[in-house]
């Protein structure tokens, strides 16, 4: 999504969470990637927000995809960019927020620690201080303010024939996809295993398997013998829908009919058998199921509008000076 519609702040309890992956952002604070208006947009400030979108998007890492990192890191800059702007326009309306609301934030994110010790560590992972955080949640709740006070009222409201429009229009796209719900037994074999123990494992696994179609409780002999984290639950997979499992596993889970038992199944993992516990046909949506998620995503869609609108003259106002590169 183009940076420039994107009605998005720091997600402060995302960068802090406790899974956060580290982070190499530069130390040379406040180098600075642009300026705007005078106020520099920190290097430290993008490289976080880079790392942030390589995280989940790591196909965009620039020795796999040198162009589309390069693009990204521009588009992350103009996010940025727009972010000062909506945030010197915050100041100008007198919208920052009381230090009591940024210590009501703070805390929430503070508490999803286990102790103030772990806290420090995850701001330490992200290049940050808590007088650095205090600040990205200033901003943040300030953005917020300017949204609320001058880009909302200008979104138009989404109308019931919209949704029904977009309904009729994306009917077949809005459909529940095929689901199975099953439970396996994994007899683990790494790739590089001897013949020996590879021959020993699936023995192992027939046995098992005679077992199971002898009559055996399934969901015991998981419990007694599977490899794999689910024997806690007895084998059981949950639900699953195509594309989230191995393929040679999704194969024969979605051609065995509920209730029976496979063959033994080799994948990357190892030796499995599965035992198919229930199947859910593909399913068309209705709208009064899907109305509430197209009217948010329409509302959205007019919310960037809104912003962009909103945004445009100000920032063709602005003194944007762009160093990313430069020596």
């Amino acid at each position: 999504k183009n940076a420039l519609f994107a009605i998005v702040f720091f997600v402060l309890a995302v960068i802090l969470s406790p899974g956060s992956p580290a982070c190499a952002v530069e130390k040379e604070e406040p180098t600075a990637a642009a300026k705007v208006n005078g106020e520099p947009v920190l290097m430290s400030d993008l490289n976080r927000e880079v790392q942030r979108v390589l995280a989940s998007n790591p196909a965009l890492r620039p020795d796999v995809n040198e162009i589309g990192y390069v693009k990204m890191r521009r588009e992350v800059l103009d996010y940025l960019i727009n972010q000062e702007i909506m945030f010197q326009e915050g100041k100008k309306l007198g919208l920052e927020p009381q230090d009591a609301e940024i210590e009501v934030e703070f805390a929430k994110v503070r508490q999803r620690f286990p102790s103030q010790d772990e806290f420090e560590k995850a701001l330490k992972r992200q290049d940050l201080t808590e007088k650095k955080y205090r600040m990205l949640v200033k901003r943040a709740l300030t953005i917020q303010k300017v949204v609320e006070v001058r880009v909302k009222p200008n979104a138009k409201p989404v109308t019931d024939k919209e949704v029904s429009d977009f309904y009729e229009a994306n009917k077949d796209k809005l459909v529940e996809p095929e689901k199975v719900r099953a439970s396996h037994i994994l007899i683990k074999v790494s790739p590089d295993s001897s013949d020996q123990e590879k021959t020993e494992a699936k023995e192992k696994m027939q046995t098992i398997l005679d077992k199971a179609k002898g009559g055996a409780d399934f969901a015991g002999l998981a419990k007694e013998y599977s490899q794999c984290p689910s024997a806690q639950q007895g084998g059981d997979l949950g639900y699953f829908t195509r594309g989230q499992m191995v393929k040679p596993f999704e194969d024969v889970a979605f051609t065995l009919p509920p209730g029976q038992i496979s063959e033994i199944v080799e994948t990357q993992f190892g030796y499995h058998v599965i035992l198919v516990r229930d199947k859910q046909p593909k399913k068309q949506l209705k709208l009064e199921e899907v109305g509430k998620r197209i009217k948010e995503s329409l509302s959205d869609k007019k919310m960037s509008v809104a912003l962009a609108e909103w945004l445009k003259p100000i920032k063709e106002k602005a003194s944007i000076n762009i160093l990313l590169g430069k020596s």
